[in-house]
């Protein structure tokens, strides 16, 4: 029309009966009789469209074609948004554990669980807990120190008072947005009794916090459930020992040549070295190189539930221990 009303005479009359003949389709000659007035005819129905009538036409049309872009583009919009929504959810993986000290086998089974859940998104959850005469000669320093060296990155290795539950990483993530799975070793699966009521109910009839974790499966919000899964099993041979575990490594590791730690450990550093040789020594001295020193019956109750009863009489770690027994039973949670 703009281009139309450049190319006509300039008129000040407007003609709306013209136009909408015109937008109906009705030729110019039947409207217009006389040629030499086709022109100023035209002029004028152009004249009433600019200045009057075009702005509710424009409106209406610009309404109708929004419409058909909406119903059109709206369910892809939907699964589009959908799909940003998972991408934003984060699943992040805590590997709890002692590692007194770090093996190869723990280290492969972490770089399991990052090839699964991605670097930036794996944690080791450890504690600070020293006691030579429960096998657990090692600060977290050190330990962080020998998890370094075999490559996992400093910044993944995390100190908690509690591994299994591991507040000190959770509590670091948006729980609107974030799930988190533990991975357990499957010994620890099968034989432990923190982890009887996986999957169960508290005393109160609510779910348990912990939920078997399902490859595939929506995950809810870290604050509402975690995931436990099994940790990927790595089975390393130590010649003269048997498979790698922490017992295995602590006498194998005792009095150790250079070259035989460096063959078991998958790294040699002087300063590890010499801090693992000091600290296998103290145990000796305890007589619990191998595992603890203590009998079994103090490592964890017999009876479920009977955990608060005994925890003035038990060590630090033993009090770790039933609280995360506590933890997962239901006992401390809603």
């Amino acid at each position: 029309l703009l281009e139309w009303s450049q190319n006509l005479p300039v008129v000040e009359n407007k003609n709306q009966e013209l136009y909408e003949n015109l937008l109906g389709g009705a030729p110019i000659t039947s409207l217009v009789r006389d040629a030499k007035h086709v022109k100023i005819a035209l002029a004028e129905a152009v004249n009433w469209a600019l200045n009057e009538g075009i702005g509710d036409k424009i409106v209406d049309a610009a309404v109708g074609t929004l419409k058909k872009f909406v119903g059109k583009t709206m369910p892809a919009m939907k699964d589009t948004l959908s799909l940003v929504e998972q991408e934003q959810k984060r699943i992040i993986a805590i590997y709890p554990g002692r590692f007194q000290p770090m093996g190869q086998h723990h280290y492969q089974t972490y770089k399991a669980l990052v090839d699964k859940f991605g670097v930036e998104n794996t944690f080791i959850a450890t504690s600070n807990v020293v006691d030579p005469t429960k096998g657990s000669p090692l600060s977290f320093n050190e330990k962080r120190r020998i998890a370094i060296e075999h490559g996992v990155p400093g910044d993944k290795i995390i100190l908690t008072r509690n591994p299994y539950q591991a507040t000190e990483i959770t509590d670091g993530f948006d729980a609107d947005k974030t799930s988190v799975v533990f991975a357990v070793g499957g010994k620890d699966m099968r034989e432990s009794p923190r982890f009887a009521n996986l999957d169960g109910l508290t005393k109160k009839g609510t779910d348990a916090y912990y939920k078997t974790y399902k490859p595939g499966e929506e995950l809810v919000r870290l604050d509402k459930h975690g995931y436990i899964t099994v940790a990927p099993h790595v089975e390393i041979e130590i010649p003269g020992f048997g498979e790698m575990s922490g017992t295995t490594l602590r006498k194998a590791l005792k009095g150790a040549t250079r070259e035989d730690f460096e063959k078991i450990m998958g790294f040699y550093n002087q300063e590890i070295y010499d801090i693992l040789q000091g600290k296998l020594e103290e145990l000796s001295g305890s007589g619990a190189v191998g595992g603890f020193a203590g009998p079994l019956a103090m490592r964890a109750p017999k009876v479920v539930g009977s955990e608060k009863k005994k925890k003035k009489t038990l060590p630090e770690e033993e009090e770790i221990v039933t609280e995360v027994m506590d933890y997962l039973l239901g006992i401390s949670v809603g």
